[in-house]
Parts: C-alpha cells; structure tokens; sequence
C-alpha cells in the first residue's frame, strides 16, 4: 500500500480538506443564517461530502489495496467483533464519565454547565426534517467515518509510521491524533490502540471497521433514546440537584463501563504468539 510518492500528501490531505470543505460550504450556504433544523441538515450534508470526498481521494491514491486491506480474514468472525465494538462503547462510556467525575470534584461549575449548556426538548420522529437529520447523521457516523478513518489510522498511518519508527510509536502517536478529533480523548485514545491491536493480529481493516461501526451504532442508538426519551431540566433547578443527578448517573455509568473491559480483555488473551505479534508489522497491508 506504500508508495511514498502519492502517500506522503495523504496526512495534510485527511486534515485540511475536511476543514477546507465545511468552512467553504458553510459560508456559501450561509448555514448560520438558517433555522437550526435546516442548518443541522445542511451540516450532515456538508459532513458526508467532506468523509466522501476523503474516501475517494484515498481510493485514487491506494487503489486495489483497499479492496484488498479490507477482505474478511479467512476467520470471519463478525458476531465477536460486533460484540467488542458495544463492550469497547461501555469503555469509553466510563472513561468519559470517571473523567467528567474527577473534573466536578475540582470545577462543579464546568460539568454543571455542560450538563445545562443546551435546551433539552423532546425530538418528534413524525416530523420529515428530524427523520432526514438522523439518517443523515446516521449515515456520516455508522457508515462513512468508521470507513475513512480506518483506512487511514489503522491502514495508512499505522503502517507508515511503524516502517519508520517501529510499532509501539506508531500506535501511540497515530492513536494520539485519533484521539484529539473526539470529544473523549483518554476513551478514543483506548479504543483505538484496541483496533491497532485487532488490525495486526487480523492483517485485515474489516475487523477495526466492523467494530468502529457497531461502536459508533451503538452510540448513535444512545443518543437517539436519549433525544426521544430523556427528560429536560427544570429551569429553576438548583446546581445542587443537577450534580446529584450528575453523580448518580455517573456511578451507574462507571459500574456499567467497567464490564466493557471484559471483552477486550479476553480477545487479547486469545491472542497466540503475542511476543511476535508486532514483529511481521509489514506483512499486514
């Protein structure tokens, strides 16, 4: 898949032409302009242009080697990694929450003001603009994002960075920008040195796609039931109250996440001749 003639663009090129695309869209649509219903839409829309854009760009650039990177492995084992994608969504889940946690200890102020930071109304499925949001959104983050940032984090930039630096800096570092474009740093930063793993010990993206894309179903499930089913804040409550409900769904959460460990745990376990796992790294793509 290395071709240092057309790859060594393929960096700025996943960075800039995401944020080239949507500011450009954004103002020549005057997106800011518009309702929030419309502008949510054409947000969605410019976010799916932007990841397809960047899946054919790397189309161009890898051409059969992503049809090939991205085979099943002769194992197809994809009930396992649909199974790991929710455990690795609990994960995360108690990452986000035992560090939102640590942070109302030093700073209530900052996690009651994200918890307030946004008028909560109760989303209705019959209107034809909220089902066209969802499916959008549904579409970039299930479908595109697993696609393209697998095939550069897990396929272009891990083995790029481990012909130069060795395995264990490149799944740090690529794993460190993979972690900086979500919200839950330290939680994206586990997941994606999980799928690094699930990449080598596969030779194969279908298992780290598969996995980001129940991962991200299973979120995108989440949020859905919490926008349908979840309760808004009283105006007049108090900051005592939001951070007692804080700490109680933080504790629940925790306790839950901690099961997601489970799964991962057990699929690395599983794992024959670990001690040369990482050594054949240039085999893999």
């Amino acid at each position: 898949m290395m071709n240092d003639k057309k790859v060594r663009y393929m960096l700025p090129c996943f960075f800039m032409v995401p944020e080239i695309i949507y500011f450009a869209m954004k103002q020549l649509l005057k997106v800011d302009q518009l309702p929030d219903d419309e502008a949510n839409i054409i947000l969605d829309i410019i976010k799916i242009v932007s990841s397809t854009t960047l899946l054919i760009i790397m189309a161009l650039i890898f051409k059969k080697d992503i049809i090939k990177s991205v085979s099943a492995p002769k194992e197809n084992k994809y009930t396992q990694f649909i199974f790991l994608g929710f455990s690795l969504l609990l994960v995360t889940s108690f990452t986000l929450h035992s560090v939102y946690y640590l942070i109302s200890i030093v700073n209530p102020d900052y996690v009651i003001g994200i918890f307030t930071s946004d008028e909560k109304t109760l989303v209705d499925m019959s209107h034809p603009d909220v089902i066209l949001d969802y499916s959008l959104y549904f579409l970039s983050l299930v479908v595109l994002a697993p696609i393209v940032e697998e095939i550069f984090f897990r396929g272009f930039l891990l083995e790029r960075l481990s012909l130069k630096y060795g395995f264990y800096f490149s799944i740090a570092f690529g794993s460190l920008l993979f972690s900086i474009l979500h919200t839950d740093i330290l939680g994206a930063f586990i997941f994606s040195i999980f799928l690094c793993v699930v990449k080598v010990h596969t030779k194969s993206l279908y298992g780290p796609i598969l996995i980001h894309a129940s991962h991200n179903l299973f979120l995108f499930i989440t949020v859905l039931s919490y926008e349908l089913f979840s309760p808004s804040y009283e105006e007049d409550l108090d900051s005592s109250s939001i951070l007692d409900y804080f700490y109680d769904e933080s504790y629940y959460m925790i306790l839950i996440g901690m099961l997601g460990f489970i799964a991962p745990i057990i699929y690395l376990r599983k794992i024959k001749n670990k001690d040369t796992l990482f050594s054949d790294l240039k085999t893999v793509s």
